[in-house]
């Protein structure tokens, strides 16, 4: 399992230009979930994201996760964060992930 964590002031998702979700201020998280990973590896890394104290308090200091401001977060599926770039792309051990 691989993330990719971006913070936004705000994200949307469109497919065949139809906007399918859209987040205000949060963590835009790109997921490439693998065969082999399971329900427990979910939560972890869940957790993990959701406990990021990567967001500036009052002082200025990278001190609030996105629980502490009660700021949104979308996940996206994207099996391509598990290509191996070396050689030639297996996506058959990647699959897709369909969040809403």
């Amino acid at each position: 399992m691989r993330v990719v964590i971006q913070r936004v002031l705000e994200a949307s998702v469109k497919v065949d230009d139809a906007e399918v979700g859209q987040i205000g201020p949060g963590l835009l998280v790109l997921l490439g979930v693998a065969e082999d990973d399971s329900e427990e590896d979910l939560n972890w890394i869940l957790n993990k994201v959701l406990g990021l104290r990567i967001f500036s308090d009052e002082k200025g200091v990278m001190n609030l996760s996105v629980l502490d401001l009660g700021a949104e977060l979308m996940v996206v599926s994207q099996f391509t964060l598990l290509a191996a770039t070396k050689k030639e792309i297996d996506l058959l051990t990647s699959k897709r992930l369909n969040i809403h």
